[in-house]
């Protein structure tokens, strides 16, 4: 299972063509090899205790996560065997962990 981070941005640009960034040459790479991969894109990492509650799905409005639910989070994923082949945005969220990442099971 594979692990990325982009930062959100414009992409650099080069004689009119989009330059890619090496985080997204590494999803991109990822996403097209025969791996089973999962690619968590948390939002912006804050100290705390852990709210135990997240959104996580394939669009998420970013707004900040503490990094215990961050962990939890990915503890959750790496044990959930149905979960493969996602690009998952987490944010905080209403939802508990377990029941989030249930609901991203395919």
């Amino acid at each position: 299972m594979g692990l990325s981070r982009v930062l959100a941005g414009a992409e650099p640009r080069c004689g009119g063509r989009v330059l890619l960034r090496p985080e997204k040459k590494a999803d991109v790479a990822l996403s097209r090899s025969g791996l089973d991969w999962v690619i968590l894109r948390p939002s912006l990492l804050v100290d705390g205790p852990p709210a135990g509650t997240v959104s996580l799905g394939p669009a998420e409005l970013h707004s900040q996560i503490t990094r215990d639910d961050v962990a939890q989070t990915l503890l959750g994923l790496l044990h959930e065997p149905r979960i493969g082949r996602q690009i998952l945005e987490l944010t905080t969220g209403s939802t508990p962990i377990q029941e989030s990442i249930r609901a991203n099971v395919r």
